[in-house]
């Protein structure tokens, strides 16, 4: 089994045609593969995976407000917490997650 991570992409935008201002919109989905594995163990990591980001989300949430009211911490140990709580939540960035039978070769 394998545990792919989908991220919808949309864009549009405007652009001086011939015949005026025109519009454009295009639609796509990025597709990640996560992790291969069990069925069991592929739920569990998803379920881990969120507990974890939900944790680092509230913490990363207090590093922003010590960094914004009180500086209690300098720029560099921001930054580098900051990026540790955001490689923690990198689940989160995808709109589904899906389990499909395979095997990446």
């Amino acid at each position: 089994m394998i545990l792919l991570g989908l991220k919808n992409n949309k864009t549009s935008g405007t652009f001086h045609g011939l015949e005026g201002v025109e519009g454009f919109s295009m639609e796509g989905t990025n597709v990640t593969i996560l992790k291969e594995g069990a069925k069991d163990e592929l739920v569990e990591f998803v379920k881990t995976s969120r507990q974890i980001a939900k944790g680092a989300k509230v913490k990363l949430d207090k590093l922003e407000d010590a960094i914004e009211e009180d500086f209690s911490i300098t720029e560099k140990q921001y930054m580098k917490k900051s990026l540790s709580y955001i490689k923690k939540m990198a689940i989160l960035k995808f709109d589904q997650l899906l389990i499909v039978e395979g095997m990446i070769v």
